[in-house]
């Protein structure tokens, strides 16, 4: 901690120790509000790979990280550093050596951290790692083992995933002796045990959690008798249940995909065969809704609209347990078609020729008001089938997209596709931010409420946007970035609604750029250049106002490579090409 910084601490807790509230009240705790500025966190080493929380001003991160790339078999290898723990007050703790990137998170809450640390096993495995965090400022962390070993060196995300309740971490464990299979683990985050395991490479096949965590999972039978195949079942358990000992109800064999409805009562699921039913969770009845369908999808309501590609391959449309709303003809659509609804819910758009390598296809449209007949209409030619933005009575995507369906022509069209117009050129795929700026209040006195907007409507503010335009793949590097981002850059752009946008900085690197969650800010990495040596794109921390005078504090840093989220105008940084290197919290 530098010593300006500790004196305005210091000081902080002279002043009267006033809490952030409006009442204006002292209170006896101490007070960590922190002043408008960038403070180095931690030692003077490159720093990389951050992840941070929504509630606390706190940051995992590599330290000296050694850029990932393939091993002598053709493998992936993983970023890997030490691995520490920071927070905004200066302090710095060691968790583990030799963790890969995006190998540690915290839970839910943000008052436990989860990572891997190596087990030196002779597979090469690593043990899964837990630790409870102070309330406060960081105390003594004392991380203890939950999964000894088993776990892969991959992020996190690519080998567990979190309850919608965060209550538990799903996560797959590989067995001694067994090379690319793992058994299904379910681990209770807060008491950091495991209260399942189901084997015989379980977590290869899908799974799904509710919001009332139970557990929906296909499991195969691992028959290991001679001449009696192994089928594939799709089981139920509530989470609850099995940590004390709970056992899974069969719901039926010979399973190929499921899906739950909107309300989460029952179970939409595809069979061997082709045919497709419908499971109740809470009576358990069952009951056939369509024959030889391949590949099918949901609407977010309680009864649809279900969505499926038949053997033809033709688009049917209904609603649960209801006649069919539309049917086009056959060959009509791509098996590998992705399926996005409107708003409304009128309106369903699907791919023709669509490419599950390069992920686009031909848009069409499909008329789903009460009444409508007409056949799909073709809307434009290899569009993205991710980058979809609906706002105001319009949509925006990607067309053209190019060779690699990396870069294409940002477009906006009524929601029928009619009306088309051109935003911009060479904007790279998964881009487009989007923020809805908070309406502007006058902030209240001190010691009353907010109030609202002046006149007491509701105001509409325009949304906003960023991307990347003129954008361009650097081809002469081969090895990865030590994030396995794409050396990819261009022209950052902001608009607000449909205005056409306008550049703010010339050379930004896809990423480098979010967001506040009020939408008044947005912070980018500018002039952005790649430092070879550090396997990283770098640039000065830059800070642009949306929509009101924010009197944002400009800071003055150099060396940027990554951006943590934005959380009450603060934010972690990290700048391996800073002096010094590292870690940084900013303040503005």
């Amino acid at each position: 901690m530098s010593r300006a910084f500790a004196l305005a601490l210091v000081l902080g807790g002279i002043a009267g120790c006033r809490d952030s509230g409006n009442s204006g009240a002292p209170d006896a705790a101490p007070d960590l509000s922190l002043p408008a500025g960038v403070t180095h966190i931690g030692g003077d080493r490159p720093a990389c790979c951050i992840v941070t929380t929504s509630s606390a001003w706190r940051v995992l991160y590599l330290a000296d990280p050694a850029p990932g790339g393939s091993d002598s078999r053709g493998r992936d290898v993983a970023t890997k550093g030490e691995l520490h723990i920071a927070d905004a007050y200066g302090a710095d703790v060691t968790l583990a050596e030799e963790v890969p990137r995006g190998a540690y998170t915290f839970n839910g809450s943000g008052d436990r951290i989860l990572f891997l640390a190596p087990t030196g096993d002779k597979e090469g495995t690593y043990a899964l790692k837990s630790a409870a965090l102070s309330a406060d400022t960081l105390g003594t962390i004392e991380p203890i083992t939950v999964v000894p070993r088993g776990l892969l060196d991959r992020p996190l995300s690519e080998q567990s995933f979190f309850s919608a309740t965060g209550r538990y971490l799903i996560v797959g464990v590989t067995p001694q002796t067994i090379a690319y299979s793992s058994d299904l683990t379910v681990v209770e985050v807060d008491t950091a045990r495991v209260v399942l395991t189901l084997p015989n490479g379980s977590f290869d096949y899908i799974e799904a959690v509710t919001s009332s965590d139970v557990m929906i999972y296909q499991n195969s039978k691992a028959s290991r008798q001679l001449g009696v195949p192994s089928q594939v079942g799709l089981y139920v358990l509530p989470l609850a249940s099995a940590a004390g000992g709970g056992q899974p109800s069969l719901i039926d064999t010979r399973t190929v995909g499921f899906t739950t409805t909107g309300d989460e009562h029952r179970i939409l699921y595809t069979r061997f065969d082709g045919s497709l039913w419908l499971y109740d969770l809470t009576d358990h009845s069952r009951v056939q809704l369509a024959s030889d369908v391949v590949t099918f999808t949901v609407g977010g309501d309680a009864n649809g609209p279900l969505v499926w590609i038949g053997k033809d391959p033709g688009v049917h449309v209904t609603r649960i347990l209801q006649p069919t709303l539309r049917t086009t003809a056959a060959g009509s659509a791509s098996v590998w078609t992705s399926f996005t609804f409107s708003p409304s819910g009128q309106d369903l758009y699907f791919f023709d020729r669509a490419s599950s390598q390069d992920n686009n296809g031909d848009l069409l449209r499909l008329d789903l008001r009460p009444g409508a007949t007409a056949p799909p209409r073709p809307i434009e030619r290899r569009v993205g089938q991710s980058d979809f933005t609906f706002i105001g009575g319009r949509m925006r995507f990607l067309r053209a997209l190019d060779g690699r369906g990396e870069m294409g022509e940002l477009v906006t069209s009524l929601l029928d596709g009619s009306d088309l117009r051109s935003i911009a050129r060479g904007v790279p795929v998964g881009s487009l931010r989007v923020a809805n700026p908070r309406p502007a209040e006058p902030p209240p006195m001190r010691g009353n409420p907010p109030r609202g907007a002046i006149d007491m409507s509701a105001p509409i503010v325009a949304p906003v946007y960023a991307h990347l335009l003129e954008a361009a793949r650097y081809t002469a590097r081969k090895a990865p970035l030590f994030d396995d981002s794409d050396p990819i850059v261009g022209k950052l752009a902001f608009a607000r609604e449909d205005q056409a946008p306008v550049v703010i900085d010339p050379a930004v690197h896809v990423g480098g750029y979010r967001f506040s969650g009020d939408g008044y800010v947005l912070v980018y990495i500018g002039e952005t250049k790649l430092d070879d040596n550090l396997a990283a794109y770098t640039g000065s921390l830059r800070v642009f106002q949306t929509l009101v005078d924010q009197s944002p504090v400009p800071p003055m840093l150099s060396g940027v490579s990554e951006l943590g989220r934005i959380r009450e105008r603060a934010f972690f940084v990290a700048a391996p090409a800073a002096s010094p290197q590292g870690i940084y919290f900013v303040r503005y």
